[in-house]
């Protein structure tokens, strides 16, 4: 073989060894990139997964609030009518205590 073959053999073996490496770096970087978009993707998912949680909490808590205050409604409309029948006792008692001599 000439020197200029051996000069063309090495040349290739150079090329190729340069395309190897930068075949490897694109892996890395492909690589890399895919484990950040990734990540992030998976924080997404977990914020969405929080809000989503989050709001059937609230949902539920709506209808908890909306039972409770359907309850003290009830509880004051007793607590009213109570009232009215003790005041109504009282004023049966004045009279008959005014009646009473």
């Amino acid at each position: 073989m000439t020197s200029a073959e051996w000069a063309l053999l090495v040349a290739i073996g150079a090329h190729a060894a340069a395309m190897v490496a930068a075949i490897v770096k694109l892996v890395a970087w492909a690589a890399s990139t895919h484990s950040r978009i990734e990540a992030r993707l998976n924080a997404i998912e977990g914020k969405v997964d929080n809000d989503i949680a989050g709001r059937r909490i609230v949902a539920e808590m709506k209808s908890d609030v909306a039972v409770i205050k359907a309850t003290m409604t009830d509880l004051k409309e007793h607590v009213r009518v109570q009232i009215a029948r003790l005041d109504e006792a009282d004023r049966q008692r004045c009279r008959a205590d005014r009646d009473e001599p």
